[in-house]
């Protein structure tokens, strides 16, 4: 295993003031900053200044981004699994339909199976 020193920086308090200004809008930073006020020692500080400017430094998806990522994966989905330009989507083409019934099938038969093997004693030591 790699030691990795977790010594606080000593520009820290600067370093925390720097990350608040360039990631959260004035009126979110009181709270946040209440809770690194309230840490015992600038040791706790740098494990919280880590965990807070990963989550804050990390882009975030809005739901306009979100829905143009799915509709750029569309066509290599079609691709990939053969759909083609026709008309079926995932769950509607023949060999995904084709394989959803053969799994079914198999788990039928497995739970009968299961079923008959845990209660066969069952059934043959009290005769109706």
């Amino acid at each position: 295993m790699i030691n990795v020193p977790l010594d606080p920086p000593e520009d820290l308090h600067l370093l925390w003031e720097q990350l608040l200004e360039d990631c959260l809008p004035p009126d979110k930073r009181k709270y946040i900053t209440e809770t690194w006020n309230r840490c015992e020692d600038d040791r706790e500080r740098y494990m919280m200044f880590l965990e807070y400017s990963s989550y804050l430094r990390s882009k975030h998806q809005t739901n306009a981004e979100k829905q143009q990522a799915q509709e750029s994966l569309g066509p290599l989905i079609n691709q990939y699994m053969g759909l083609g330009k026709s008309n079926n989507t995932l769950f509607t083409h023949p060999k995904v339909v084709r394989i959803m019934k053969i799994c079914t099938a198999v788990l039928v038969i497995a739970g009968l199976w299961y079923g008959s093997v845990m209660f066969e004693d069952d059934i043959f030591s009290n005769p109706m």
